[in-house]
Parts: structure tokens; C-alpha cells; sequence
């Protein structure tokens, strides 16, 4: 599935000076009709039927999928009103605002909630996390996944000295927080996670891999995430239980 969506109407640039123009506002709406790495990773994790909440649904390609896919019964929350209005126009279930605008009724209300690549967006990700658990149903689990700020590419270019912002990835400059598997991993134990388990990705589409030879690329990059996955992997896709 994808959306061609029109440009954001009247967006005020969200990085000044970090680049030399805003973002794309488009750059995160477009899902393919094979799903991306990070939706693949976690899929095993949905069960049919389960109610699930995506907190930063954008425009919500990933609760259309997991609804047709899976049969979930699924709700969105976006702050940005573009984003939001193209989820609802796909005839989904969104809320507009932020976790905190939640209806009463709605929490402990869900199996899962989803913060795909979000967290690293907020300023105080503890109280974003504990205003997401009382979103959940009791032994009710949270799908999460951040950019992995450990990746060769970030560290190859620390090496040279350098640390530049990028409209999208992992150098996102809408990034607020950064992340490694060990902080990530910290951050949910400190917070008393009973349980916590951790997936990678190879990162295929990445434009640093468009060197190689195509029938060597998906091998060789599978090979050496199996070797050293912190350092290949360009997401950090965890499963947390509290209950």
C-alpha cells in the first residue's frame, strides 16, 4: 500500500539551521507494499485479534497494515494534525493530540501499543513511557523501536569528525534523544520492565549499501549483522512487559 500525499500546508521549519532546508514533510508517509524491515521484526509479536494502540501513528500505514493482516482492532494517536487527517481519511480510528489526551475509558484498554521510532523524538521519554503503560491491559506488552546511534555509519563518521543532521534515519534532525541497545535497554529496566527482548534489523535500503554487487548485498549484510548486530543493525526493536 502507499499515499501519495500533497505537501504539508503552512509547516514552519522544525530544525533551523541544523539544514540547509526543512524536511520533506512526505519522507515518512510512504509504506511499500512489501512491509519495511522494522514491521517485518516485530510481526511475530502481534497476535491476531489483539487491540492495539500505535502512540505517533503518522499517517497510519502501520495500522493499516496490522489491521488487514492481522485483524487487529486498532487505534491511532497523532499530534500532528496533517498526519492525523490522513490517517482518518484511510477510515481509522485516530486520536488527535498526545498520550495524555487519552480518554479515561481508554486506558488499560490494549493488548499492545507500538512507539515506532518515536521516543527518540521526546523530550522526557520516562514520562512519555509511563503515560504509555497506563495504556495497556494487565500482562499487556510494548513494541518499541529506536535508531541506533552505534551503527558503523554514525561511528565511522565520528571518526572523521563529524556529526551532521540528515532529513531522515538515523541522524534525523527532529532527534531529541539518542540511543544504543545498552541505554535503551536501561532506560526500560530502570523503569521496571520484567520483560525485555531485542531484535535487529540489516538495514537493505540503506543508500551506503548500493556500492555492492545486488546478489552480494542481502547475504553479505545478513552475514555480518549475525557476526556483530549492534554495529550493523540500524534499529533497535525491543518487546517490554511490565506484568
Amino acid at each position: 500500500m502507499s499515499e501519495a500525499l500533497a505537501p504539508h500546508p503552512g509547516r514552519p521549519l522544525e530544525t533551523p539551521y541544523l539544514l540547509d532546508k526543512a524536511p520533506d514533510e512526505g519522507r515518512y508517509f510512504t509504506f511499500q507494499s512489501r512491509p519495511p524491515e522494522t514491521v517485518s521484526a516485530i510481526l511475530d509479536w502481534i497476535q491476531p485479534g489483539s487491540a492495539l494502540v500505535d502512540v505517533g501513528c503518522g499517517s497510519g500505514s502501520f495500522l493499516s497494515f496490522v489491521k488487514n493482516l492481522k485483524g487487529c482492532v486498532v487505534t491511532g494517536v497523532e499530534s500532528d494534525p496533517y498526519r492525523a487527517g490522513q490517517a482518518q481519511q484511510q477510515g481509522l480510528s485516530i486520536i488527535h493530540g498526545s498520550v495524555d489526551d487519552m480518554p479515561r475509558d481508554q486506558l488499560g484498554a490494549y493488548d499492545i501499543v507500538t512507539l515506532l521510532d518515536v521516543i527518540e523524538h521526546i523530550a522526557n521519554p520516562g514520562r512519555f513511557l509511563d503515560s504509555c503503560r497506563q495504556l495497556l491491559r494487565p500482562n499487556g506488552l510494548m513494541i518499541i523501536s529506536v535508531p541506533n546511534v552505534a551503527h558503523w555509519t554514525v561511528r565511522l563518521r565520528l571518526l572523521r569528525g563529524f556529526f551532521e543532521y540528515a532529513p531522515v534515519g538515523i541522524m534525523d534532525a527532529t532527534h531529541l534523544r539518542w540511543f544504543t541497545e545498552h541505554t535503551l535497554r536501561r532506560f526500560l529496566e530502570r523503569s521496571g520492565v520484567v520483560q525485555l527482548d531485542v531484535r535487529h534489523v540489516p538495514g537493505l535500503w540503506m543508500k551506503e549499501y548500493e556500492v555492492l554487487p545486488r546478489p552480494l548485498r542481502k547475504p553479505l549484510i545478513t552475514a555480518l549483522m549475525a557476526l556483530c548486530p549492534r554495529l550493523i543493525s540500524p534499529k533497535i526493536i525491543v518487546r517490554a512487559r511490565w506484568s
